[in-house]
């Protein structure tokens, strides 16, 4: 048998990589029990949703205690050698190991002093996500074998894991992973012109806005009105999109077959193209049109709020959310706006170590990039480096491998 103690903090998944990889080796042949340790009632509600984490995974044996201290050295250090006496008189021949990645450090250094104890089969380990390694700290740990570190987190549980509550998303398991798959191609087509015409996706753009393809309490309008008939590379475009059957068109008129097709040239192409581009990347999971909300219990389920994720990417454990913009940076005085919810966004969902990315069919500008290029862990794709999408998410995996 093995016993996890996991001391609770902020940042869940450090706990959670070091459980989880020792659960997918050892739950067939042998047993754990999985002990959460907090400190005060502060992160109460990160201890449930731990508790509810494993346990939907299938930990059952599961146990809470509570220190009522964060601070107190000699209290958390009373509480830790009374909790090791008790699970060695009650498992004798159990393995004990003790992450001392979370806690306060108070907790960490009083729990490490009581339970590295290597001659009694108890072990202190720390999870370093940054370099994909769990280490055993102890001055002998070099004499001892390396512990495994692998990829044991999907986006699902990632977001669950950062209050995140998932309502749909599309992944290789939707019924729409298929369409987008197949009509690659049709985005590639619509980024090559719409990079040569920026005209054209601009009037594309305001056509599919005018269906209220982005209003849900108004109803979807499926006819436009043109104030001219189209001519040379519109009326191509147009011809192109009519051959997919995303639409139908006259002199004087356009018909969107449906709110999805206005949705998809309204920009959710770019998204699609990004989402092919990862799997071709190789990335483990990946997702796009991510809808949920905070699961936060002190909002009622009307406040709380809802947000739409563009693209996640989560690989080895680690996440980039990447936002997808096709609107021209010149219109709309959006730079700094969308800017800070990347940056916002990507460290509530994945912390300090995760990657956020900005990918736009239009140039940012000297300011906006600037912001950019300011913020930590956000880079950009822009116009023609666009065709090079593939390799830098290549170049993210490889650096997380």
């Amino acid at each position: 048998m093995i016993i996890h103690i996991n001391l609770i903090s902020h940042q869940l998944l450090p706990n959670v990589i070091s459980t989880l990889v020792n659960w997918e080796q050892l739950h067939q042949h042998q047993a754990m029990k999985v002990i959460l340790i907090q400190g005060n009632d502060a992160l109460a509600d990160k201890t449930q949703t731990l508790y509810h984490f494993y346990q939907h995974l299938g930990i059952d044996d599961i146990e809470i205690q509570s220190c009522h201290t964060s601070m107190d050295y000699a209290r958390l250090y009373q509480h830790a050698k009374s909790l090791f006496e008790r699970l060695r008189a009650e498992h004798p021949d159990a393995m004990l190991a003790l992450n001392a990645t979370g806690g306060t450090k108070p907790m960490s250094i009083a729990f490490t002093q009581v339970f590295d104890q290597l001659e009694l089969q108890s072990m202190v380990i720390y999870t370093d996500t940054e370099h994909q390694k769990i280490s055993i700290l102890n001055p002998n740990a070099d004499k001892l074998p390396s512990l495994p570190y692998h990829s044991v987190l999907d986006i699902e549980n990632y977001l669950y894991l950062n209050n995140f509550k998932l309502n749909s998303l599309i992944d290789s398991q939707s019924l729409a992973h298929e369409t987008i798959l197949a009509r690659k191609a049709f985005s590639q087509y619509l980024l090559a012109l719409f990079e040569k015409h920026r005209g054209l996706l601009k009037m594309m753009n305001a056509l599919c806005q005018q269906t209220n393809m982005g209003h849900s309490f108004t109803p979807f309008c499926p006819n436009v009105i043109l104030k001219s008939a189209p001519k040379d590379k519109f009326h191509d475009l147009l011809t192109a999109c009519q051959q997919q059957g995303l639409l139908t068109f006259t002199d004087i008129d356009i018909t969107f077959s449906n709110k999805e097709s206005a949705c998809y040239l309204g920009g959710h192409w770019l998204e699609e193209l990004v989402y092919c581009t990862a799997i071709d990347a190789g990335i483990e999971h990946v997702a796009m049109s991510i809808e949920g909300s905070w699961d936060n219990s002190a909002l009622s389920s009307s406040t709380q709020a809802e947000n739409e994720l563009d693209v996640v990417l989560v690989h080895n454990n680690q996440m980039m959310l990447i936002e997808c913009k096709t609107l021209d940076w010149q219109q709309y005085n959006l730079g700094q706006s969308v800017t800070l919810k990347l940056d916002s966004l990507h460290r509530q969902l994945g912390g300090s170590l995760s990657q956020g990315m900005l990918i736009s069919v239009c140039e940012l500008g000297a300011k906006n990039q600037q912001r950019i290029d300011n913020a930590s862990n956000i880079t950009s794709v822009m116009g023609s480096q666009l065709h090079q999408l593939e390799q830098q998410i290549t170049a993210w995996r490889e650096r997380i491998s």
